[in-house]
């Protein structure tokens, strides 16, 4: 059987998981950020911020994996790697 809480100690308790979860929203609020500009258009990135882009835009990533300039495959080696 489980040890009898006080009132107390459930009200820390709930304390201490509110602000896990308060810092787990701090946390990956920059991840959600990331992913909402990759699929907005420059006009809606710099026109208001919203939570998700209304409609997505694929064009940006495939820009990206085709551009000879960005590297896509090497940048993603180990930095131990030599250079090509």
């Amino acid at each position: 059987m489980g040890a009898v809480r006080s009132r107390a100690d459930r009200a820390l308790v709930v304390v201490r998981y509110a602000a896990l979860v308060v810092l787990a929203v701090f946390f990956l609020l920059p991840f959600h950020v990331i992913v909402r500009t990759v699929f907005s258009s420059s006009k809606l990135i710099a026109a208001q911020w919203q939570g998700l882009p209304g409609k997505w835009n694929y064009a940006n990533i495939t820009e990206l994996l085709t551009n000879s300039d960005v590297e896509m495959g090497t940048s993603l080696r180990s930095p131990s790697s030599p250079p090509s």
